[in-house]
């Protein structure tokens, strides 16, 4: 199943991220980009995609 998860890189949304990583999902992570934050998420190989983005902006979620 393919999943987009808000706020990926946070410490709640890096759990779900992972959990779902474990459980052969491919996740779209999608965070505010702040140093360091997305490059986390790279350390769970092509199950993650880090997707740097803001919920409110319409044209880049579409």
């Amino acid at each position: 199943m393919r999943v987009l998860v808000t706020g990926a890189a946070g410490h709640l949304g890096a759990l779900v991220v992972a959990r779902l990583a474990r459980a052969g999902h491919r996740v779209r992570a999608l965070d505010l980009p702040r140093r360091g934050s997305m490059r986390r998420l790279a350390a769970h190989g092509a199950a993650v995609e880090p997707f740097p983005g803001d919920v409110g902006d319409r044209r880049r979620l579409a």
